[in-house]
């Protein structure tokens, strides 16, 4: 796990935490793991973060074409991943968040807001482990 500053949830003191397969603290990776590593790292943090239990993943940006970010996203979550076929679609689906939130409707907000998603990750349980 990679902190820049210190966090609060969870409660870690900033700094580069690393161990290997067997839960031993180590120092360093390879260039590649440590690449791959920073990248989860973050997707392991996001899913820390979720408040309640997900159902689906949706991708917007540069994150969205990215075959590699886009399958660790649904290793870490244990999710599908989706794509909205929408230009600017960060922007559109904060507003839609936000609609949403204004309004307080009485269903959830994947029932409130099923936009037009293409799949485009399916979690691969062997890289859960």
């Amino acid at each position: 796990m990679y902190f820049d500053m210190d966090e609060i949830e969870p409660r870690v003191k900033a700094g580069d935490y690393k161990w290997n397969e067997k839960g031993e603290r180590v120092e360093s990776f390879s260039s590649s793991c440590e690449i791959r590593s920073v990248l989860e790292s973050q997707c392991l943090h996001l899913r820390s973060n979720c408040p309640r239990e997900i159902n689906r993943v949706i991708l917007t940006g540069g994150a969205s074409h990215n075959t590699d970010i886009r399958q660790m996203i649904g290793d870490v979550f244990g999710r599908d991943v989706y794509t909205a076929p929408v230009a600017d679609s960060a922007a559109q689906g904060g507003a839609k968040r936000a609609r949403y939130v204004h309004n307080m409707p009485d269903v959830p907000y994947s029932a409130y807001f099923t936009p037009n998603l293409t799949l485009i990750a399916r979690p691969i349980q062997e890289n859960r482990s």
